[in-house]
């Protein structure tokens, strides 16, 4: 077997007004030919799933390029556009190919597109033609539209959120890739979609609903009544007309009962979608627990609105502003991006003083900057590694960053945004988030996997950004009008499809 691999995975936020350059991807990483091979094989990514499959079987891998950047603003085109062109390059030279296994997000919009992914995939399948076996990899929060489906004989989501099985979506990926080629099979796509977007700070499948749904479709699976599922809730923060919002696949045997299975479930996420509100404290409120707290644990103030994973800007000192308006006591730390400050840091030296000026230097839409006399406590290179447990050993960079001092309150200032739901995040910086009283999370979901077990209560706070749970308040123009929850369509009934 002769099997094509290549990656290009970002998560795009319509609303935040600052474009995702190949910079932004070669912070995370950028990898070619022999090199993505060396980086990725024997790590628990997306692609080091897929080579485990592909190595076990023997498969001659043919590797192109892997992009990955952390979600950000729509991507600019001509980086779209050179990863399909070094990626066709590399097709072309070495045709004939038995399959491809290709990891991507699913929710990424560019400069000139609405469906990058969708584009991806037609693309290589118009080089590599019909016969090919194409299966891909995506997020639990990609939006599947019906060029992704009709481009890709295979289509894989997360079952996680917190997401902690990068190696294991890989895994299934590369797996039914192998047994079509190996063995053939009867199976077919089944899919039906459900016509809403909900905020990713309101569910987790660790619990609740959503995750009893999970492991209801796993269960179907473990039973062998179908060969693999997943359920998508699109990034609700890409404002496009092919939005698909939630949707369930399952791939099982086209005489078999699937159709059933997947108008089920696909019901069953429509009726839950009540209890995707999310309950969020004013920062005051949040401030007045972290007061009371005396367990030796810190209180998580959640920024979801600010979400970096969710493509927000980091650079909200919203918090810190209110901080310092309460005067508060409390021993706290907050992340914000801010290359000026940080320069300004680099040029004030580590022990000395100066007044900056913190935030709103990439959306000054929604947040203000705030002015500060702060002290340089350290100054870094900005790469760490990932505590885990997800993606658990992965580097990551910052940028240059700087740790400020500003009273009682620790401001950990990035050039980027990478990982903030990852101990590491602030632990490599000499922020120990258990000798804290409040620590500020720009996250929606993510951090629970490793902050839970250390935070003594969680709170998501009433806060402005570009991923603010409240979806009715952002200027949304392309998504449909009848989605929910811009209007509820109550006689809604979930209808299974078979794609030809």
């Amino acid at each position: 077997m002769r099997i094509l691999i290549c990656e290009f995975f970002q998560e795009s936020n319509s609303f935040n007004p600052e474009l995702t350059t190949r910079e932004n991807f070669a912070y995370t990483y950028i990898y070619t030919d022999g090199e993505l091979l060396e980086k990725c094989r024997n790590t628990q990514t997306m692609l080091g799933g897929i080579l485990g499959v592909l190595d076990a079987a023997g498969a001659e891998v043919i590797p192109s390029c892997a992009m990955y950047s952390t979600a950000g603003g729509p991507v600019e085109q001509a980086v779209v556009d050179g990863f399909v062109r070094d990626t066709i390059a590399v097709i072309r030279a070495n045709q004939p190919f038995d399959g491809a296994c290709v990891s991507l997000h699913g929710a990424t919009q560019s400069t000139e597109m609405e469906d990058v992914c969708g584009y991806i995939l037609q693309e290589f399948r118009k080089e590599l033609g019909p016969d090919v076996v194409i299966s891909a990899s995506f997020d639990l929060h990609a939006n599947i539209t019906q060029r992704i489906r009709d481009n890709a004989d295979f289509i894989c989501g997360f079952h996680t959120y917190p997401h902690v099985d990068f190696y294991d979506t890989g895994h299934r990926t590369a797996e039914l890739c192998v047994r079509r080629l190996q063995s053939g099979d009867n199976l077919g796509l089944f899919y039906a979609e459900a016509p809403m977007l909900v905020s990713a700070s309101t569910y987790t499948t660790m619990r609740g609903p959503f995750g009893e749904l999970i492991q209801d479709g796993k269960r179907l699976v473990a039973g062998g009544k179908i060969a693999d599922f997943s359920v998508f809730q699109a990034q609700p923060w890409l404002d496009v007309s092919c939005c698909a919002g939630a949707e369930v696949i399952i791939f099982a045997d086209k005489d078999g009962p699937a159709r059933s299975y997947v108008e089920e479930l696909t019901s069953r996420l429509w009726r839950m979608r009540g209890t995707f509100r999310s309950n969020s404290s004013s920062v005051e409120e949040v401030i007045q627990e972290a007061e009371r707290n005396t367990s030796g644990k810190p209180v998580l103030l959640v920024d979801s609105s600010d979400s970096v994973h969710a493509g927000a800007c980091g650079d909200s000192a919203f918090v810190l502003q209110k901080l310092l308006e309460t005067g508060s006591p409390i021993k706290a730390a907050l992340p914000v991006v801010d290359v000026p400050a940080v320069e300004k840091a680099f040029q004030v030296g580590v022990g000395w003083k100066g007044k900056f000026c913190l935030g709103a230097t990439k959306d000054a839409r929604l947040t203000s900057p705030v002015e500060a006399e702060a002290q340089v406590r350290s100054l870094h290179d900005g790469c760490f590694i990932n505590e885990g447990p997800a993606l658990a050993g992965q580097s990551r960079n910052l940028g240059r960053t700087a740790v400020l001092t500003v009273g009682n309150i620790d401001v950990l200032v990035t050039t980027t945004v990478s990982q903030p739901g990852d101990p590491q995040f602030f632990r490599h910086f000499g922020i120990e988030p258990l000798f804290y009283q409040m620590l500020v999370v720009k996250a929606c979901t993510s951090f629970r996997a490793a902050f839970e077990r250390i935070a003594e209560k969680i709170f998501y706070a009433d806060a402005p950004g570009a991923a603010s749970p409240d979806l009715n308040a952002l200027p949304f123009r392309h998504v449909p009008a009848y989605f929910y929850p811009f209007s509820d369509t109550a006689e809604y009934r979930a209808e299974a499809h078979l794609r030809d």
